[in-house]
């Protein structure tokens, strides 16, 4: 990643200059080792080892436009704007009570109204920091540590089908009830 500054998911929210407003990779990083085990387990799926030097790299991801913004949207908005948000949320559904609210027409969903986004912001601001380096380039470099690093979170890009296919399912049993009682 070359050089990069590591800042809580907290602090950022705080004072989102600590992000540049440039192009550039993050990778989301997960500051208890075992914060996520129980949900892990509770979907199969194991969580890689691959380090940031104590934390464990959790998602990769890269803005062409501005970190700050991407990371807003990831930390700080529903789970809509934010595949990150919406794989950890569904991972973290039933020990978070988070219960899935459809965006009419599509395929993303929210979490319950405020109370339940806020719920999961709070889990990221107590579990959470991010590493960010600046890079005019970052789609590149971000497809390959995906590719190296193997992020839990990371679908696309995902070298692990098995993985990325449970935490497709995840989504899609966590969307469940919002198909329920639709009829073709």
């Amino acid at each position: 990643m070359g050089r990069y500054a590591i800042h809580t998911c907290s602090a950022i929210l705080a004072d989102p200059e600590l992000v540049p407003d440039r192009p550039g990779l993050y990778a989301i990083l997960l500051e208890q080792a075992d914060a996520l085990d129980e949900a892990c387990s509770e979907h199969g799926v194991a969580l890689p080892p691959v380090r940031l030097g104590r934390r464990r790299v959790i998602y990769v991801g890269a803005s062409q436009d501005s970190l700050r913004l991407r990371l807003k949207f990831h930390f700080g908005r529903d789970a809509r704007t934010s595949t990150f948000r919406m794989t950890l949320g569904a991972l973290l559904a039933r020990q978070l009570q988070l219960r899935a609210t459809p965006t009419p027409g599509k395929k993303y969903f929210r979490f319950g109204g405020r109370a339940e986004e806020g719920a999961l912001t709070a889990w990221l601001k107590e579990n959470v920091s991010v590493a960010v380096a600046e890079h005019a380039d970052p789609f590149p470099w971000e497809r390959r540590c995906i590719g190296s690093l193997e992020p839990l979170l990371n679908i696309r890009h995902q070298p692990d089908g098995d993985r990325a296919r449970r935490l497709v399912e995840a989504r899609d049993l966590c969307a469940a009830p919002l198909s329920a009682g639709v009829s073709a």
